[in-house]
């Protein structure tokens, strides 16, 4: 955030206000990736409901009975893919990550700091068993 003198100032030190028009000090303000993944969460809920409740609506039929749950299972195995997605790009993206020793993205770090010249060829023989 820059201040009036053109500085800039960290987040962290910033406050902020609530509804009520009061203080509200940055640093207690809750993580924002908890946040995303509470409405990611609650989103896949409403989603897989919805879909099990629109397929036995609208496709169950006389000739194919077992048709609508089927259609169904399949929403709800696209929702835990998504979910999936969602999990494996924290682990190699997210700032928490950072600081465990054997998280993916410290890999190229560890490698570029004992000055190796072939780091891309050697991860990309590592990654394919070559």
């Amino acid at each position: 955030v820059r201040t009036r003198n053109g500085q800039y100032k960290p987040i962290e030190h910033q406050s902020l206000y609530d509804e009520q028009g009061e203080r509200v000090d940055a640093t207690v303000l809750e993580d924002p990736m908890k946040v995303l993944n509470r409405g990611f969460y609650v989103t896949a809920v409403v989603a897989v409901v919805g879909v099990w409740i629109v397929c036995g609506a609208l496709l169950h039929t006389d000739k194919a009975p077992q048709a609508w749950w089927r259609y169904a299972f399949c929403g709800t195995l696209g929702v835990l893919t998504s979910l999936a997605f969602l999990l494996i790009t924290q682990y190699y993206t997210d700032y928490k990550y950072k600081y465990v020793g054997c998280a993916p993205s410290r890999w190229p770090r560890a490698a570029a700091q004992l000055h190796l010249g072939t780091n891309g060829i050697e991860e990309g023989l590592h990654e394919t068993g070559g």
